[in-house]
């Protein structure tokens, strides 16, 4: 959960973790012939902003958030990527921090560990 610092009562936004179990032959070709073929994976189930504080960066701040999370969680368990399935009109926001869509669905979206890893390594 993300709150405001002058007002800590307010709530900007939030982020949900979740588990989930993927079918890797909805990925692109050279991802699913490395793994298993059904595989749990971190899913982004909810990112939500207060409509007050969208396009302010708090999106953004939420999602660097929660990718630190999947960081740590791959720290522990090992995980070959995180998946998002997004809103309708949200995508772009996903494929701007480096996720790519699955094979059968322009909505649901991921990136692979590695990639995530790399991404933080360069922005810092």
């Amino acid at each position: 959960m993300l709150v405001d610092d002058a007002s800590p009562q307010e709530v900007l936004g939030f982020v949900t973790i979740v588990m989930a179990k993927v079918e890797t032959s909805d990925l692109p070709g050279n991802l699913s012939k490395k793994l298993e073929h059904v595989t749990a994976v971190p899913l982004i189930a909810r990112l939500g902003v207060d409509v007050k504080h969208q396009g302010k960066g708090a999106g953004g701040r939420l999602l660097r958030h929660a990718l630190l999370e999947m960081i740590k969680i791959n720290e522990s368990i090992g995980v070959p990527f995180v998946v998002v399935d997004a809103k309708d009109g949200a995508e772009d926001f996903y494929l701007n921090y480096g996720f790519e869509p699955f094979l059968d669905s322009a909505n649901r979206l991921f990136i692979t560990m590695n990639d995530l890893l790399s991404n933080f390594t360069d922005s810092e």
